[in-house]
């Protein structure tokens, strides 16, 4: 199931994603942004005319200044010092947090969304069963990121005076 607002937004988000990569996107989805002058024009004629359209990323320009913005200064973290291992590499595979800030920015520049999970590994049924045996362990949490159209479907409830996702797929 896809949530509506998710297929109201799917084809706006790629438009976006072209239009900010620039000319070789744009061509690359050919009759999608350059149509055919004419039902005449030929394949040889068509690509000639692709060839010499010209596209001025003004869409690529603007992220990218929008971004340099929020970069000129590094995120200012404050965190317990036992939280470096987490901080230095939030995903576990080598991605720190203000890297992941950075994608965050460029997604939500680009298309207005983007989604972070946190989350604990999966353990097995003998494996620790609480946090703190987790942590024991040697266990900790980690992030995963998602651009806006890995997240189909999503459900919010209201529980008391707020507004709580309460799935995502």
């Amino acid at each position: 199931n896809m949530h509506s607002e998710y297929a109201e937004n799917l084809p706006k988000w790629q438009r976006y994603r072209d239009a900010v990569a620039g000319e070789d996107a744009v061509k690359d989805r050919g009759e999608a942004y350059l149509p055919k002058k004419s039902i005449k024009q030929s394949a040889e004629e068509y690509n000639a005319y692709v060839k010499r359209a010209m596209y001025f990323n003004a869409a690529g320009r603007t992220k990218e200044g929008l971004t340099g913005l929020l970069d000129r200064v590094p995120p200012s973290l404050t965190f317990p010092e036992a939280m470096r291992e987490i901080i230095d590499d939030v995903t576990m595979d080598g991605i720190s947090l203000a890297e992941m800030i950075r994608q965050a920015e460029d997604d939500t520049i680009t298309v207005g969304r983007a989604g972070i999970l946190v989350d604990y590994p999966p353990t097995d049924a003998d494996g620790p069963q609480t946090l703190a045996e987790y942590e024991r362990a040697g266990g900790r949490p980690y992030a995963t990121y998602y651009h806006a159209e890995a997240i189909t479907n999503w459900e919010e409830r209201r529980v008391g005076n707020r507004k709580l996702t309460t799935r995502v797929v």
